[in-house]
């Protein structure tokens, strides 16, 4: 088993993140940068029904608990089924070693 305790140590940073709205063939377009001095350990992006809190499920991610080097951004898609794409969402991301961040 490989030994994880060193993740615990890794400083911590910050997320921002800018949701294009959403195509009418239910494409999502989500930029997540690291803004800050640290690595982004597994970055996960979810999408949740803004009404109920739940995630939008099915979904399928171009990439996710992917890592996010310092200063970098990334561009993901989600792609939701037709016709399942609630009226309103919230987008989100959190790393291991980032606070959860909501657009």
């Amino acid at each position: 088993h490989a030994d994880m305790t060193a993740l615990a140590q890794l400083p911590r940073t910050t997320l921002e993140l800018e949701v294009e709205p959403a195509d009418p063939d239910g494409t999502v377009r989500v930029h997540v940068r690291n803004t800050g001095a640290a690595l982004a350990f597994q970055t996960h992006v979810r999408v949740e029904d803004a009404d109920t809190g739940e995630e939008v499920l099915p979904v399928f991610w171009s990439d996710n608990y992917l890592p996010v080097l310092p200063g970098q951004s990334r561009t993901l898609t989600a792609q939701f089924l037709p016709g399942e794409t609630p009226a309103r969402v919230i987008v989100t991301a959190e790393a291991w070693n980032a606070e959860r961040v909501s657009r």
